[in-house]
């Protein structure tokens, strides 16, 4: 009996030393002082070669110092000890991710989901990966299963919004930014989107709501401004369109749609010459565009009317978030 407590103890005392050394590995691991945590989770796999988080830590050293293909056997090693920690099956996804092997994520991610099929950044994080792949009905399924698992992941509905966009749903893809706009109000794209769609849709004057608030959250933003100016010509809006596009050309002085949208919005405020020097810096450049050569013509001769229909086939507006952004393991846009 006395032999018997005796090993008890010994064992009692083994497992807590392994505990605080793991402990002050983490601990470094959380400071990012990932080569002194390296030291001492190898030290501690000399000991305790069997401790699923010593393998779990080194893997994570090695992720996060850029080292993705090293990290891998690792996190493998801790799988075997415990097969069901899926934030290690997680890991070694966003190993596979940096490496742009997006067949293998997505392996990693059906793994998770195995284990547990409520946790909503997974099934974005799978969206995003069937993207990469060019699988479009599973990207569109993950994003409804990330959005069923938390009705608040406005990025999933954001994502959701650009596939229906992408097969021509306007109403159900614009549904889709309006609900991710009322969950984050400041969110850009959603908000910049949501205009260019309602243009397309002829709700001019709420797009032009729309581009205001883009303006509000980043003056950055010159698209914003090329935008409304589109929107407040075909509300014959002039003076505002006219002060859009000097915003937007003072930035970005070399877009040539600009110039002659520009054009338009100066000739329908009395500025002719102004109107004409836009258009023959357009048709410099873009001598082939036969709407434009009638413009000038009709300006010329004093007979230009402004047509709604051909200003909109001939305006540029830059459709934001049609390069997917990864936010792999997040919940918000950084």
């Amino acid at each position: 009996k006395g032999m018997f407590k005796k090993k008890e103890e010994k064992d009692r005392a083994a497992n807590e030393a392994e505990r605080k050394f793991i402990n002050h590995c983490f601990n470094d691991l959380a400071h990012e002082n990932y080569a002194d945590a390296e030291v001492k989770l190898r030290d501690v796999l000399s000991h305790f070669p069997a401790n699923e988080m010593a393998h779990w830590g080194l893997g994570w050293a090695h992720y996060a110092t850029g080292r993705y293909e090293e990290a891998i056997p690792f996190f493998d090693e801790a799988l075997k000890l415990n097969e069901s920690n899926y934030a290690t099956s997680i890991a070694k996804a966003l190993c596979y991710h940096n490496l742009e092997k997006y067949a293998e994520e997505m392996t990693m991610y059906d793994r998770v989901l195995e284990l547990s099929d409520a946790l909503d950044d997974i099934w974005y994080n799978r969206g995003l990966t069937a993207h990469k792949l060019g699988q479009g009905d599973i990207e569109s399924q993950s994003y409804d299963a990330a959005v069923s698992a938390n009705s608040g992941n406005h990025l999933a509905l954001y994502h959701q919004g650009l596939c229906l966009y992408e097969k021509n749903k306007l109403l159900s893809s614009l549904r889709c930014f309006s609900k991710a706009q009322e969950i984050n109000p400041r969110f850009f794209e959603a908000i910049y989107n949501s205009g260019i769609l309602l243009g397309k849709l002829g709700q001019d004057m709420q797009a032009i709501s729309n581009f205001d608030a883009c303006i509000h959250i980043s003056e950055a933003d010159d698209e914003s401004f090329k935008s409304r100016g589109v929107a407040e010509v075909m509300t014959r809006q002039y003076d505002q369109a006219v002060e859009s596009y000097e915003e937007y050309l003072n930035a970005i002085p070399q877009d040539i749609e600009a110039w002659a949208n520009h054009g338009v919005a100066l000739l329908e405020t009395g500025r002719l010459d102004e109107a004409l020097e836009y258009t023959e810096k357009y048709l410099g450049q873009n001598r082939d565009d036969a709407r434009v050569w009638y413009t000038k013509g009709l300006k010329k001769a004093g007979q230009w009317r402004l047509s709604t229909s051909p200003f909109r086939s001939m305006t540029t507006t830059t459709w934001c978030g049609t390069a997917r952004r990864c936010c792999l393991g997040k919940s918000k846009i950084t």
